[in-house]
């Protein structure tokens, strides 16, 4: 019923009556005047825009007075043009540039942009991800203030974290970021593919409970790449951190083949866009793989990628400027330990998913600029763990409560873990966008219904080998991941826009709403402000809040039941036919009903500041993150009924009888899901740009962040006594729960040195760690309490805790103090160079003078050293 209802306000938004509009028409070429096929001609800042056709024309509406039209193509410079309109306009003329490196303007940094996505945009485009010579996403994020460069990382996996410098905040934080490919945002929330579904940590090359493994991401076709770190549009939800949106290419490209390699990987990568006859549009492909070890001496872990994509772009009807864009993609990921029969290997994980997504996507005008998306991603993913197992130990297989006899395990056995996913999201979007202009104010309004789908259609988790089953995990004895509940999300967003424009001044005020219905049981409303302000075109000051929900994963909703196995009698015998032990099973099953989404609350304020080649941007925020998932241990007191021996019959298990009240109390820990964790961030981003040095055609960047984040639970932490004279521990001790304060400071100082003559192009970076600190705060290495071995808790009150008679209850004052590393620098060269027939070659150096400084950490009595040794690759990149 919510939903009906909504529906009439989105079509009341929708059909805002239109002011008055001027036709503005010209044509599009290159600098041989040749006609530029597919250009997209855009109002500046706003969703309306057209494409030109085959001979380069256009025509485009335009409200009165005066507007900044933005004109960008594949393979061509963007080019902005301010054009004042009281009237039609005819036979604009617009030349624009092939990206090369003899032009003047390159672009090879991250750009801070006044995006319609959200505040706090930074924008990657085609020049920079070629300059950095991308292997993988990572690579690209590294050009973001707040970030480190490091050299392509394929041995692990790899997710963002956007504003976040805590301890143990990562994976909310990534999991809260939302990954956008053309439109569609990548979920992750299916995912189920962990080893221990308590903590949600999987085998190799997974990300359960976190974000999207952005390795699996290729980027031989990426065309550019905006990241959201601020508060985004409310056309973005299911997020708490920030939003990264990929736009792949889409028009016709000659054929690039490109080798990039580094000593421990390298990546062969193809695409072209074809020109359809018939006008029928493009068809876009490109081919990507993929190899790596973790290090160039060691072959046994690897990583491997393979994808191909077709994209077919075409206009469907002239009149309305119905542009449409079909996706057909597939990839696969393999991540673990080769096999080598030189050499034991006593443990083995391997990762093995593959991927196919189909999506449908483009924009009309029709009530006003109509956009829509449909897409279908379908994950298979398998896990294999074999560990070698030490014995002899009860073999236990009950997935039931109650008392088994069973025997024992070999002194050595190889166990084996299995787990089988298949994550599938159906996703679908439309909205609509209206631009009006009534004299000196404009008003833009974007619109939008969307939904999705989230099911896993795996087998699930399985065990086999000796079936020694592990016990006090949620989920570890199997489980079955197509009988778990989908995860649904319907949503409805509206966001206004007004604009007022005098002689020497513009202001902007932003207002949106995001309404989330999440898996049929959260009713959740997000508003979203931002305001700015522009002065003689020198001076914007500007302010954001908005809020952000993120629904809970279905690992942390449906963990799985939980199994605790309690010894009774164990009796082993050299003939395996006497051996005997008795094992009673216990299950809990947790419910996680009370899990609710994470929430996200957004601040910043900012300035730029831009005159004669000066620019400057200082952007103070706070971010918080409150009711993240994480785990908490809790206590668990289970009975142990003692068993004798009655009689030993030969050659066959004994004769046993229980103990009549010989029972013993047996504690377990095991973690369990809730909302407890926060995560509050704030910081300070700068950018610095001095006039360019036009007689050497040298330009300096100055880029640096600031940042502290808290980060503390809500629940008390509860650990074992120390083990004292080789006795097991008696009592478990309840402590107080402390935050954690880390604090990073980190600025790059890029030089770049553009000779357009030559077609080359030097970037220098330096590296500066200016400083970076931890502390622990509201701590205490006394207990505020334990539990003895029936689970009673006992409470110490006034500082009872740091009595002689809890000594074994007392934590290390070292649990709690850190060592500050020294300021140190870093140095980064990288170096393109291109010919007359547009091949290119290129090569890095991270670290470039082996400059690998290190300091003693008191505490643990190490040395730490603060850089990686140098890395280096090199790229080539062919146009046919």
């Amino acid at each position: 019923m919510k939903k009906l209802l909504l529906i009439p306000l989105f079509l009341l938004f929708c059909l805002v009556g239109k002011a008055q509009t001027y036709n503005v028409s010209g044509v599009v070429s290159d600098n041989e005047k040749n006609p530029i096929f597919y250009c997209v001609v855009k109002i500046k800042n706003s969703n309306s825009y057209v494409t030109s056709d085959d001979k380069g024309r256009f025509t485009i509406k335009l409200p009165h007075g005066k507007n900044t039209i933005v004109f960008s193509c594949l393979g061509y410079s963007e080019k902005e043009m301010d054009l004042i309109v009281q009237d039609n306009i005819k036979n604009l003329t617009i030349s624009m540039q092939q990206l090369s490196l003899e032009i003047d303007e390159v672009i090879v940094t991250a750009k801070q942009t006044q995006s319609k996505q959200g505040t706090s945009s930074y924008r990657i485009g085609e020049d920079a991800l070629k300059q950095v010579q991308a292997m993988s996403l990572p690579d690209i994020m590294q050009l973001i203030p707040g970030q480190k460069l490091t050299p392509p990382n394929f041995s692990s996996t790899q997710t963002i974290n956007l504003r976040n410098v805590g301890i143990g905040g990562q994976s909310a934080n990534a999991f809260g970021t939302s990954i956008v490919i053309d439109g569609t945002p990548i979920s992750n929330d299916a995912n189920m593919q962990a080893a221990n579904p308590s903590t949600g940590t999987g085998g190799s090359g997974n990300t359960v409970n976190s974000g999207v493994d952005l390795r699996e991401v290729q980027v031989g076709n990426i065309e550019s790449v905006e990241i959201v770190s601020g508060v985004a549009s409310a056309k973005y939800g299911n997020i708490t951190s920030g939003t990264v949106i990929v736009n792949r290419k889409a028009g016709y490209t000659p054929l690039y083949l490109s080798f990039n390699t580094t000593p421990s990987s390298y990546q062969i990568n193809a695409s072209k866009g074809f020109k359809l006859k018939n006008n029928l549009g493009f068809l876009n492909t490109d081919l990507d793989y993929t190899y790596s070890n973790d290090r160039p001496t060691e072959e046994a872990h690897f990583y491997q990628r393979m994808g191909i994509g077709l994209r077919w772009t075409t206009t469907i009807l002239k009149k309305r400027n119905w542009t449409n864009t079909v996706s057909l993609n597939y990839s696969r990921q393999k991540d673990g330990l080769k096999k080598d029969e030189d050499r034991v290997i006593p443990n083995i994980t391997e990762t093995s998913n593959q991927r196919i997504s189909f999506s449908i996507n483009g924009r009309a005008n029709f009530l006003g600029s109509l956009n829509y998306n449909l897409s279908v991603n379908y994950f298979n993913q398998k896990t294999t763990m074999q560990v070698e197992q030490s014995g002899p130990v009860p073999l236990v297989q009950p997935l039931e409560n109650g008392t088994y006899y069973t025997s024992y395990s070999p002194l050595k056995f190889m166990q084996t873990t299995e787990m089988n996913g298949g994550p599938i999201n159906l996703y679908s979007r439309i909205d609509a966008s209206q631009l009006i202009s009534v004299k000196k104010y404009e008003f833009t309004f974007l619109t939008g219904i969307e939904y999705s789908y989230d099911k896993n259609t795996g087998k699930g988790r399985v065990t086999s080998g000796d079936a020694v089953m592990p016990s006090n995990m949620p989920g570890s004895r199997g489980a079955k991941f197509h009988e778990i509940p989908a995860s649904t999300m319907f949503s409805f967003y509206h966001e206004s826009e007004i604009t007022r424009k005098g002689e020497n001044s513009k202001y902007n005020f932003r207002g949106g709403v995001r309404y989330d219905y999440m898996n049929k049981r959260y009713s959740l409303f997000s508003p979203r402000l931002s305001f700015s302000a522009n002065y003689f075109n020198k001076l914007r000051i500007r302010a954001a809040w908005g809020l952000s929900f993120k629904a809970p994963s279905m690992l942390s909703l449906y963990p799985g039941p939980i199994y605790f196995d309690i010894t009774n009698l164990s009796y082993y015998h050299n003939d395996p036919a006497s051996r005997l032990a008795i094992v009673t099973t216990y299950i809990h099953q947790p419910t996680n009903e009370h899990l609710n989404p994470s929430k996200g609350d957004t601040k910043e304020i900012g300035i730029d500041y831009e005159y004669k080649g000066i620019n400057i941007r200082l952007t103070a925020y706070n971010k918080k993150l409150t009711g993240g998932i994480s785990t908490y241990d809790q206590l668990k007191v289970l009975e142990k009924q003692n068993y004798r021996i009655v009689s030993q019959p030969v050659g066959q298990q004994p004769i046993v009888e229980a103990i009549p009240g010989d029972i013993v109390y047996m504690p377990r820990i095991f973690s369990i899901y809730a909302n407890n964790q926060v995560i509050d961030t704030k910081g300070f981003e700068f950018t610095i740009e001095p006039p360019k040095i036009k007689s050497t055609n040298t330009s300096f960047m100055l880029t640096g962040s600031i940042a502290q984040s808290t980060t503390y639970s809500d629940n008390a932490r509860i650990r074992t006594s120390q083990i004292i004279g080789g006795s097991q521990a008696s009592r478990y001790g309840a402590y107080q729960s402390s935050k954690d304060y880390r604090s990073v400071g980190t600025a790059n100082l890029t030089t770049i040195q553009h000779f357009p003559k030559l077609r080359m192009l030097i970037t220098f970076i330096t590296e500066l760690n200016i400083f970076e600190k931890r502390d622990t705060k509201d701590y205490s290495i006394y207990p505020v309490g334990y539990y003895n071995l029936r689970g009673e808790y006992i409470d110490l009150p006034n500082g009872e805790g740091s009595k002689q008679e809890y000594n074994d209850l007392h934590l290390s004052p070292n649990n709690f103090n850190y060592v500050t590393p020294p300021f140190y620098p870093n140095f980064h060269l990288q170096i393109r160079k291109e010919t007359r027939q547009g091949h290119s070659f290129s090569f890095y150096a991270n670290n470039c003078f082996w400059y690998n400084p290190v300091y003693t950490d008191n505490i643990s009595n190490t040395q730490i050293r603060l850089n990686s040794r140098v890395s280096f690759g090199f790229g080539v990149s062919i146009k046919l």
